[in-house]
């Protein structure tokens, strides 16, 4: 309502909606308009029954950009009606009603809110109930730019009209919606004392505790008396989980002023449903007298409009762009947008387009936004959450805006945000940007945007165990974000520390889990889990040979010789590490025998290789720790003892210039002593008969030998232990060889 010392003016049917369809809008296509609508009784409360209607008109969110103007027709009738039922044919619906007006009706030239009201040539006397508007409107003069009508789209079918660029209106009203145009209703002031309260600013209906315990809350208080009106109560009172109560008083009001009452730092520290009104004392119209708002105080959420469903709806037809709300969370410790909350509002054309949310700084730059989302027809009417990608975007201190992005859709125009009707929306609260963010326009006549910002706190511990390891023993120092309370760490779930210090000190036992709680206004924000292993000493025994004259390398120490080493090294963590070396130096004999030219390696238990000293190639075959040379030369053994090699001094075994006798006696037997087989070789001469005889000379065995044979076996296993006597005959010579028997 609005108010002068003699007259009031209500404002009805307006719920933020607007439209530039229903009501004469100033251009060529509106050179003929008329239609009628229907404003209900129960919006018409602020109305006292009986009085006078002096005026009627339109009030817009933006008028025209040049001179726009023609003869207006205005009438009313008196209705109980609560659906429009008046006929589509205008002679049809007008013939019941009372034309109040009939004259020059001008259109608003403004780029913002402006009215439009004209004085009625018959005043009309309203009875209490509904009311019946009709305007027949034709132009003389016309502009380029629209102007648009403020509206309420919640009445199916509560305006029907026609608009035609004809000079001859229509005489059937073709159009039907429920977009009804705002009408200026001015009455005359009969009340000696009528204070109303107009409207309630509750800056969060939904309140945030990570955003504070308290807000202020403002009343606007109108005098619409006649006359000056002293101390007047003005009272505030909080009921149900908070609960508070605070009256200012205001001295003194003229007839049809206002007074902004302030009431600061209200307290809601509670999480919980609250009811918020705002009352003056009775008076002569007591149905204005109090106003009231849901307030729902919790954790996560911070919003602008009060519990509730989408009463209206919002966005840019067949545009696109972004709608916001800007908050402002009073914190101090780091609070993070997670999400955009917002309702989607009954819109029918609104399923199946996209839309996304969007975080923008306070610059209207886009700092963190959602995944696409597809609008389902089940989501209309109730509330949507869209998660940032980020959400770890630190908000706190700061002014931010939660918006949602609306796609374009070329084809179908939709309006897919809900809001709530604005008894007194603030200025600087709701906002359109463009599609990439940045700039930035304020709105306060599109009703309060139902759109919310979803918070949380950011706990985040931290500890000086490098890549989460330490060694045994070592104590852990834990840190977590300040400026929270109460903070409770956590060993594997169970509590291991309390009190106002964000820090911990701990010894880890193998490997435990670290988290910590905090507080907020009694919100609890939890940290991030860390895992912490104890590395134990580790205790090592290498048991290692190397071969004589290499070395064995422990950390910075090296070792050459037999003997058991222990050394203190640093693990990967960091913790000692202890290593017990026994260590083995594998020796190998290099010394040999010659007989003649049966060549000895003296090293046991080994692999053998004999080789030719002078063109250092293997000897095939020759693998065993003796070698019965063949023919002059100079000779070696690779010996080998596991992964150790080493070799004998080369021998020379020389057969030029022996003669017959010579060469038998360089004949040698092998095994001797033996306890059983005898290998014997010769070289250079062909033994043509072997003859073993016992110490009294008594032959015992006699064989030939093969020619070309060099080598004879002979076994003394039958014999009985003693000596024996091996001779060897040639053609030219004999030689014996004494051997004993084991």
């Amino acid at each position: 309502m609005l108010y002068s010392q003699t007259e009031i003016t209500e404002i009805q049917p307006i719920n933020g909606s607007t439209t530039t369809l229903r009501a004469p809008n100033g251009t060529s296509a509106h050179t003929t308009m008329r239609g009628h609508l229907i404003v209900l009784a129960s919006e018409l409360g602020n109305v006292p029954s009986g009085v006078t209607i002096t005026k009627l008109g339109f009030t817009y969110s933006a008028g025209t950009d040049a001179l726009a103007e023609g003869n207006m027709k205005f009438y009313l009738e008196n209705s109980a009606d609560v659906v429009n039922n008046k006929s589509n044919d205008w002679a049809t619906a007008i013939s019941t009603m009372t034309n109040v007006s009939d004259g020059n009706f001008t259109l608003p030239i403004s780029a913002g809110p402006a009215d439009a009201d004209m004085t009625l040539s018959t005043p009309f006397v309203y009875n209490g109930g509904g009311l019946y508007v009709g305007y027949d409107y034709l132009a003389t003069t016309t502009s380029a730019v629209a102007a648009t009508n403020l509206a309420d789209n919640t009445l199916p079918g509560g305006v029907k009209m026609v608009a035609s660029t004809s000079t001859t209106p229509s005489p059937t009203l073709t159009g039907t919606s429920s977009f009804r145009p705002a009408i200026r209703i001015t009455f005359l002031n009969p009340n000696t004392n009528e204070v109303q309260v107009i409207s309630l600013n509750v800056p969060n209906a939904k309140l945030s505790l990570l955003s504070g315990t308290s807000q202020t809350m403002e009343a606007l208080v109108l005098n619409a008396s006649q006359g000056a009106l002293t101390n007047i109560p003005v009272t505030l009172s909080i009921t149900g989980t908070n609960t508070f109560t605070s009256t200012q008083n205001i001295a003194n009001l003229a007839p049809g002023a206002s007074s902004v009452v302030s009431f600061t730092a209200v307290p809601q520290a509670i999480s919980g449903m609250d009811t918020i009104r705002v009352t003056v004392p009775n008076d002569d119209n007591n149905n204005n007298n109090l106003i009231e708002r849901l307030s729902h105080v919790t954790c996560d959420t911070l919003g602008a409009c009060s519990p509730g469903a989408p009463v209206g709806s919002v966005g840019f037809n067949t545009g696109s762009g972004i709608l916001a709300n800007r908050y402002k969370v009073n914190s101090t410790a780091p609070i993070v947008a997670k999400k955009v909350a917002f309702y989607v509002a009954n819109n029918a054309a609104s399923p199946g387009n996209i839309i996304k949310g969007v975080l923008c700084d306070s610059a209207g730059v886009i700092v963190d936004s959602t995944f696409i989302f597809a609008i389902p027809a089940t989501s209309l009417g109730t509330k949507v959450e869209l998660s940032f990608i980020n959400g770890n975007i630190d908000v706190s201190n700061k002014d931010f805006y939660f918006g949602i992005r609306q796609s374009a859709n070329t084809t179908t125009g939709y309006f897919p945000f809900g809001t709530q009707p604005n008894d007194n929306v603030p200025p600087n609260r709701f906002y359109s940007l463009p599609v990439y963010g940045e700039d930035t326009t304020s709105y306060t006549t599109l009703g309060m945007f139902m759109i919310e910002a979803v918070l949380a706190g950011r706990q985040i511990l931290t500890s000086d165990a490098p890549g989460g390891s330490v060694c045994e023993n070592t104590p852990v120092n834990f840190s977590t974000t300040g400026g929270y309370s109460n903070y409770n760490f956590y060993v594997d779930n169970t509590s291991a520390q309390t009190g106002a210090g964000n820090t911990f000190t701990h010894t880890t036992v193998g490997t435990q889990a670290y988290k910590v709680e905090s507080t907020y206004n009694g919100c609890t924000i939890v940290s991030n889990t860390l895992t912490v292993t104890s590395a134990p000493e580790i205790q090592n025994t290498v048991n290692a040979t190397i071969c004589d004259g290499d070395s064995y390398q422990v950390g910075s120490n090296t070792y050459t010789a037999d003997g058991t080493y222990i050394d203190t090294l640093s693990s990967q963590a960091g913790c000692d590490s202890i290593v017990t070396l026994n260590l083995t130096v594998q020796m190998i004999d290099t010394s040999s025998q010659q007989a003649g030219p049966l060549l000895t390696a003296n090293q046991t238990g080994a692999t053998y290789q004999w080789y030719d000293c002078g063109n250092s190639q293997p000897i095939a075959g020759a693998t065993s720790s003796t070698y019965l040379a063949t023919t002059s030369g100079s000779y070696a053994c690779i010996v080998t003892i596991g992964n150790c090699s080493d070799t004998t001094a080369c021998r020379i075994v020389d057969f030029t210039g022996l003669g017959e006798l010579d060469l038998l006696k360089s004949s040698v037997i092998s095994p001797n002593p033996t306890n059983g087989p005898i290998l014997i070789g010769w070289q250079k001469v062909q033994v043509e008969n072997i003859v073993v005889r016992d110490v009294k000379g008594k032959v015992l065995f006699e064989t030939e030998t093969k020619v070309g044979n060099m080598s004879a076996e002979i076994d003394l296993s039958l014999y009985e232990a003693g000596s024996y006597f091996i001779e060897l005959q040639s053609a030219k010579a004999k030689f014996t060889h004494l051997v004993i028997k084991k």
